[in-house]
């Protein structure tokens, strides 16, 4: 599990007599699909930019090799040339993501992986350049945790920490058969990891 500490900005709240930080989790993206809505996409990247909201990110930002694609590449002999093919396939895939998702570089609490990335030939992956790209932390491919740290700035005193709020997140996993299986899961990991907010993809 990555651990990481952060101090947002806050801004005045919409509705409640103090400040607060706006964070909008992305995941899911599955860029390149038929199924894509990527206008809807930069409308949520746009909403969150002009009200200074932060992301998270989910996995699954491009359609690519699933866990079992990824394995059957691993076990194929391939020509130097069809890999290198390949990867600048999924370059390409990632560049036109990054096109949309620019704007929000340096508003990321971190992202994690789900279950489609590329694995490059020189081990890093889609979702690693990614998280470079919009310079943030990879947060690796299980959960994850953010910590943000409110800080009281005063002209009259040192600054002080003056809370804390945990954030837990993961993509999440497959085979649930019902409606109400993430939240199930979910249940079954706040009693072992206590934070403020949880949040599956």
């Amino acid at each position: 599990m990555e651990i990481q500490a952060f101090q947002p900005k806050v801004v005045a709240s919409w509705s409640l007599p103090m400040n607060e930080v706006r964070i909008l989790p992305i995941g899911d993206i599955q860029f390149g699909a038929q199924g894509c809505d990527i206008d809807r996409l930069k409308r949520h990247i746009d909403w969150g930019m002009e009200n200074d909201c932060y992301f998270i990110g989910l996995g699954d930002y491009l359609d690519v090799a699933s866990p079992s694609n990824r394995r059957m590449l691993q076990e194929v002999t391939l020509y130097d040339s069809v890999r290198e093919m390949m990867d600048r396939k999924m370059e390409e895939e990632l560049k036109a993501l990054l096109h949309t998702l620019g704007p929000t570089k340096g508003r990321w609490l971190g992202l994690v992986s789900g279950h489609h990335y590329w694995q490059f030939g020189d081990g890093t992956t889609t979702d690693t350049r990614l998280a470079q790209a919009l310079d943030t932390k990879y947060m690796g491919d299980g959960a994850a945790v953010s910590i943000l740290q409110f800080v009281h700035r005063s002209p009259s005193r040192k600054n002080r920490l003056t809370g804390t709020a945990k954030i837990w997140y993961h993509h999440g996993r497959g085979a649930g058969q019902t409606a109400g299986a993430p939240l199930n899961k979910l249940e079954h990991i706040a009693k072992t990891f206590n934070a403020d907010i949880y949040l599956m993809g």
